[in-house]
């Protein structure tokens, strides 16, 4: 009887042990993310952040918000007609013509043509943003009229709709022909050019883009292109439009591809003459720039500056949604899960819960993955994500994404990046972007200059830093705590040519998405100092020299946040001899840059060996805490006690 209890002991032991072990959750990188290690360097790693990429599209409520970029896009732009301010909603809202681009003047405004663009550049004028996108259409054709829904016997060619051409082949006029059954692009061009002026001016548009998403034109729009796009179709009218832009304003900036996601960059999203194509290519962002490059170079001028992908996380809990479409903010393993989404864009030890997590981790990280095709088929072109969302718009969770957005597109050299809201109150994202822009309220902003900046745990934090152009008196560090219910202390270690004294804090966290003024900073020796983060809130601590908050100035950026930029290089600035990121409009591949794609390629395919070895416990750590293990040993010590207490009285009961 003995021997057996003490058989059944050591089975329910041994159980409860293997449980305790193998339960994921129980203290999962409790003990790293309760102490976090943060180390910078200001002497390495320091590249230009570009202005543009703290945007927004212009559907979004700006009130509060501090951004560089806006951007007019969506799907109604393919179909804008700019001589009657008509367009269609495509299958948004059942293939409506409609005067809504413009529903925000009266009457007898509307009849003034080109009227949408007005109110872009009327709300970059209220709101003092420097740098505005439009979208050309180049479908095919425009609404004719705004009498609502398209019924079956009226999808294009019908007089509903009215075709659209890039060249008129004669005199413009400020007075549109609205009888003429034709809508121009180099007349509409020609209209926005005199009225507003060129690229150059402080009104004028500075960037156009080709379109909306034209991979997905024969679902969002089949009652105009009821028929798949094909390969060769976007690069014949990509180079057309591009041509008749520059051939108007060689110096704008034209905005290519205006891909729908992840499947869009692959295949085209399967277009029917891909398969022809893609044994040749990795994938098709491969052949659309290659493409692109050949028609440049045939007409001497750069026709792609911009490089023009939207991205909206995928990534996701199973039997629930993803991030980006499901609004439920109670559900705690949702929010952890947006807390991570950013990651797919640079982190390659990390796999994203969707399909691409499954089937497309070769094309990740993405920024990475895009920027080496871009240096070996296109050097020189930036790159865009000109919709971007990875949702919790009104959530802390929300918020911390936006700041790992923000703070990596700033590291790998976008160009530029407006998000485009889902939820009409977006506070938190708001908060993320003022963090950047104007954390006092009074225009202080982030450091124009990113430097190295390192954590050991890349789950459960983040860090970004930056300086002005050389200038070390003044630092600033973004910290990340995403740890849902646990305060964080960061080790905050810099290696600078400057001593810093201290300085002064501002932040955000779950409870409130106001950007506010926290306890400050006095407790630096050598550089080396903590700081201790709530649960799942971000701050910016601003260090200087003599521990005083630093003079506001009217802008952190030594250059005008205007179109110059455009041709100011994102490089590393602490090795010159790297291919500069050029508006060259002859620029060819050399030799560097054929090394420098090798060399990307092959840290990317290092990367992606990397992330397929590693398991899922490597991707989440099950390291456990030693409060936890503590417990653990004391279970099994008394049970080692009962079993050795039963076999003894299991002996005495046998004598």
């Amino acid at each position: 009887m003995g021997s057996m209890a003490a058989n059944r002991v050591i089975a329910i032991s041994m159980s409860a042990m293997l449980f305790l072990f193998s339960f994921p959750s129980i203290g999962a990188n409790a003990a790293e993310a309760n102490n976090v290690n943060i180390t910078v360097d200001t002497g390495l790693g320091r590249k230009l952040i570009s202005p543009y990429i703290y945007g927004i599209n212009d559907n979004a409520d700006l009130t509060g918000l501090s951004v560089h970029s806006i951007k007019q896009g969506g799907d109604k732009l393919s179909t804008y007609n700019w001589e009657n301010n008509y367009s269609n909603s495509g299958i948004d809202w059942f293939n409506t013509s409609d005067n809504s681009l413009v529903a925000g003047f009266n009457f007898n405004e509307q009849k003034q043509p080109a009227l949408a663009v007005k109110g872009l550049i009327d709300k970059s004028i209220e709101h003092n943003i420097p740098y505005t996108i439009t979208t050309l259409p180049m479908c095919g054709y425009v609404a004719a009229d705004g009498n609502g829904p398209i019924l079956d016997d009226q999808i294009a060619p019908s007089a509903r709709w009215i075709s659209i051409q890039n060249r008129k082949s004669a005199p413009f006029t400020l007075n549109p022909d609205l009888t003429d059954n034709t809508v121009f692009v180099d007349e509409y061009l020609n209209y926005i050019l005199n009225k507003y002026g060129k690229s150059g001016t402080s009104t004028g548009i500075k960037a156009y883009a080709l379109d909306n998403e034209p991979d997905l034109w024969s679902t969002t729009h089949k009652v105009v292109h009821p028929s798949s796009t094909t390969c060769d179709e976007l690069v014949d009218k990509s180079i057309e439009l591009a041509t008749t832009i520059k051939g108007l304003d060689e110096h704008a900036m034209v905005f290519g591809g205006q891909f729908s996601g992840m499947k869009a960059l692959i295949s085209f999203n399967d277009a029917p003459d891909w398969t022809s194509n893609k044994e040749t290519y990795n994938w098709f962002v491969d052949y659309y720039l290659a493409e692109m490059k050949l028609a440049s170079s045939a007409q001497g001028k750069r026709l792609l500056d911009v490089l023009d992908i939207h991205y909206y996380s995928e990534d996701g809990v199973p039997n629930v949604g993803n991030v980006v479409n499901i609004e439920d903010y109670n559900n705690v393993e949702l929010n952890k899960v947006r807390m991570q989404a950013a990651r797919t864009l640079w982190d390659g030890t990390y796999t994203e819960n969707s399909w691409i997590g499954q089937f497309g981790t070769q094309y990740t990280p993405l920024l990475p993955t895009i920027q080496a095709s871009i240096n070996k088929y296109f050097s020189g072109t930036k790159l865009a994500l000109s919709e971007y969302n990875f949702g919790g718009g009104g959530d802390i969770s929300g918020g911390i994404a936006q700041v790992d957005a923000l703070g990596n597109f700033a590291k790998e050299g976008v160009y530029l990046a407006c998000l485009n809201p889902k939820d009409e109150n977006f506070k938190y994202q708001k908060s993320a972007i003022n963090l950047f822009t104007n954390y006092d309220g009074n225009g202080s902003s982030f450091g124009n200059t990113i430097v190295k900046t390192e954590t050991n745990n890349i789950e459960y934090s983040s860090a970004y830093s930056a300086i002005d152009n050389a200038n070390e008196s003044v630092l600033k560090i973004i910290l990340v705590n995403k740890n849902y219910d646990t305060k964080q202390t960061a080790n905050i270690s810099i290696n600078s040519s400057v001593q810093y004294k201290g300085g002064i804090v501002y932040g955000f966290n779950s409870k409130s998405s106001e950007i506010a003024a926290l306890h400050g900073i006095k407790n630096v020796i050598k550089n080396t100092f903590t700081y201790e983060l709530a649960p799942r809130s971000v701050v910016e601590l601003i260090l200087t020299t003599d521990g005083a908050a630093p003079q506001i100035t009217t802008s952190d950026y030594p250059y005008n946040v205007s179109q110059t930029f455009a041709d100011t290089n994102l490089t590393e600035i602490t090795n010159p001899s790297l291919s500069n990121i050029s508006n060259d409009s002859n620029s060819s591949d050399s030799m560097t840059n054929a090394q420098t794609a090798k060399t990307s390629n092959s840290n990317i395919s290092d990367l992606k060996t990397t992330a397929t070895n590693k398991t899922t416990s490597d991707n989440h750590s099950r390291n456990m805490p030693f409060f936890v293990k503590f417990i653990i040993s004391i279970f099994v010590i008394l049970t080692l006690v009962g079993i050795g207490y039963l076999f003894l009285a299991d002996v005495f009961i046998k004598k």
